[in-house]
Order: structure tokens, then sequence, then C-alpha cells
């Protein structure tokens, strides 16, 4: 029976697999101790834990504050054109 992992050893071994004992496939998953709940419980209680710190708040008034005013120069740009940036003053480039 040959399929693509068996294939990909036979080449890595010159040809040579030892039927039944598959040194890429027979290798666990999980860890010797572990079990699909321990981590999962592992990964979750990063995300889950609880109290937030202060400064995560601190930081997202800062960010929130920041976002406003590109909102608010966005909706000027909007509603004035691009004649706030200054570049309205005539330029007498091609009049050579």
């Amino acid at each position: 029976m040959s399929n693509y992992a068996t294939d990909v050893l036979a080449a890595k071994t010159n040809g040579r697999v030892v039927e039944g004992k598959h040194p890429i496939l027979d290798v666990p998953v999980i860890a010797p101790g572990h079990t699909f709940d321990s981590i999962t419980e592992k990964i979750s209680n990063v995300v889950l834990r609880p109290g937030t710190p202060r400064w995560w708040f601190g930081t997202l008034i800062i960010a929130g504050a920041f976002a406003m005013g590109l909102v608010f120069a966005l909706t000027v740009l909007v509603f004035k054109g691009i004649g706030i940036w200054g570049n309205n003053q005539p330029v007498g480039w091609a009049w050579d």
C-alpha cells in the first residue's frame, strides 16, 4: 500500500520503509501527560482570564481619540476639498 507520506519517506530513506512502523505517521500528536482537554484549557486561559489591566483602558482611550481625529480630518477633507492642504497656489511650470 502506497500513499504520499510513504512515498516521501521512501524517497528520503533510499526506498527502505519498514512495514507497520512508520516513523513519520506514528509520532504522537499530543505529548505524554496531556489530553485534548488540558491543551484546550491552556490555550483558552490566555484570552479568558479575568481582569483587564488598567493600562489597556488608557491605551484604548488614546487610540479612540486618534481615531476620532482621523474621522474629523477626513470629514473636513471631503466637505472642503483638497484645498485645505495648501496646494491651491497656481504654478506655471508648463509655460516655458
